[in-house]
């Protein structure tokens, strides 16, 4: 039986002859084919999607047709001449959803047999696709694309005290510098400039290195002999610097180590 109805539907539609025995290119424009047919729930009806081609545009298009099964009442559906496509019969036969574009987009249409008569029901920010009659033919699901905001994996507690300890903990490495300077005579004439540049070029050498041993010392001391420092008054200032933060870190990460466990486990 399928087979059958397929060869009645390529009998039913004509196809434009060439007078010419050789295919050209040109030729696809006038080729014609059945796609997605559906039988309508007692059997005596088809409704498929007629494809062609448009030539102005470069694309297959398509409208829907009717057909008897026994190959007779051949028409189109509607008279419109936009796309159409996704027909679906209801679960009675009555009826037709089918989706076909408009001005603003893709829209659902509902064609009702018995009067042939048919009438948009959506009005959709997307294009629907996959339509599906409920059991009992009240309701009509799709699927559609909507645009929604990126899925939140990992929601951060305290965002607002996260945000402010950490400029809170950075500016006070900034204000270590700025102690620091007046541990020399050099170094009291400082602009904040100076403090900053040191500060982000240890930042990035304690980043660089395993804790900056070595390094962050060094890399202060060139920004301040910049700035007219002696090597080794800058030197100092970059030893007194690292081992201040490392002591500090050692200290209260200890600290934090043994006092963190306690207060978990009241709560």
């Amino acid at each position: 039986m399928k087979y059958l109805l397929l060869f009645t539907f390529f009998q039913t539609i004509s196809f434009s002859q060439n007078t010419s025995d050789v295919f050209t290119y040109l030729d696809v424009f006038d080729l014609q084919y059945v796609s997605s047919p559906q039988i309508s729930p007692d059997g005596s009806e088809i409704i498929y999607r007629r494809m062609t081609f448009d030539i102005l545009k470069d694309k297959a298009v398509g409208n829907l047709w009717t057909v008897n099964a026994n190959g007779s009442n051949h028409q189109k559906l509607t008279s419109r001449e936009s796309e159409e496509y996704g027909a679906t019969w209801s679960p009675d036969g009555d009826r037709l959803a089918f989706i076909s574009s408009t001005e603003e987009g893709s829209e659902i249409y509902i064609y009702w047999k018995n009067t042939s008569k048919y009438a948009k029901i959506s009005q959709l920010e997307g294009s629907p696709s996959n339509l599906s009659w409920s059991s009992n033919g009240t309701d009509l699901a799709f699927t559609m694309k909507v645009k929604t905001l990126a899925p939140v994996l990992v929601k951060m507690p305290k965002k607002w005290a996260y945000i402010f300890h950490t400029f809170l903990i950075w500016g006070l490495y900034i204000f270590m510098f700025y102690i620091v300077k007046w541990a020399f005579p050099e170094t009291v004439n400082l602009p904040f400039e100076a403090l900053l540049i040191g500060f982000l070029v240890g930042t990035i050498t304690i980043s660089a290195t395993n804790g900056g041993v070595g390094i962050y010392p060094f890399s202060v001391s060139l920004v301040l002999i910049s700035y007219g420092i002696s090597k080794e008054s800058s030197l100092a200032f970059g030893w007194i610097m690292w081992t201040a933060q490392t002591i500090m870190v050692l200290f209260f990460g200890g600290l934090s180590f043994l006092v963190l466990p306690l207060l978990n486990r009241k709560k």
